[in-house]
């Protein structure tokens, strides 16, 4: 999950998701405005569309993994080392 920080950083001050947005604001009240998603985030989406909702998105998401999660296993040796996660530094307090 982002930060409250990196999700300002997001929305506000012209980042990204702020540009798209404010390029294409029709599309985005559409969007937030429709009465699905407005009924997701007040839970009144009843239980039978909420449970399509979550098969739909799980399936969408096993799809998309399943063709890019073998990619780094064909890459070279070399390529494949610099694509390794490794956990974030702890925080300073």
């Amino acid at each position: 999950m982002l930060s409250p920080k990196a999700l300002a950083k997001l929305y506000l001050d012209g980042g990204l998701l702020a540009r798209l947005r404010d390029a294409n604001g029709d599309v985005w009240r559409r969007y937030i405005d429709h009465e699905f998603v407005q009924r997701l985030g007040d839970g009144s989406l009843p239980e039978p569309a909420f449970r399509r909702y979550l098969i739909q998105d799980y399936l969408f998401l096993i799809h998309l993994l399943s063709g890019s999660m073998p990619t780094p296993a064909f890459a070279p040796k070399s390529r494949t080392a610099a694509i390794t996660i490794r956990p974030s530094p702890a925080p300073r307090s």
